[in-house]
């Protein structure tokens, strides 16, 4: 997947994951996410989006403990927080 590919695939799927406001866990979610997933999909395209989602919620609960992700489409993402 070349640089022009990752960055429309990746801008597509933040389109799911609502802003937040500046500094909040759920802006940072946004962050986190984008780079993950360039990254992944430079290495793997068929990685599913799923997977770096979970991932990104992770990471930004390491430093906010009980952080519930806001998504227009949890389905999306396949994100049910168990």
């Amino acid at each position: 997947m070349d640089e022009e590919e990752l960055r429309a695939t990746t801008n597509e799927e933040l389109k799911h994951i609502p802003l937040g406001i500046a500094g909040s866990p759920q802006r940072k979610l946004r962050a986190v996410y984008s780079e993950m997933r360039r990254s992944s999909l430079s290495v793997d395209e068929t990685l599913p989006r799923a997977v770096t989602f979970a991932h990104a919620v992770s990471t930004v609960r390491d430093s906010h403990p009980g952080f519930q992700p806001t998504l227009f489409d949890p389905e999306y993402f396949e994100w049910r927080d168990d």
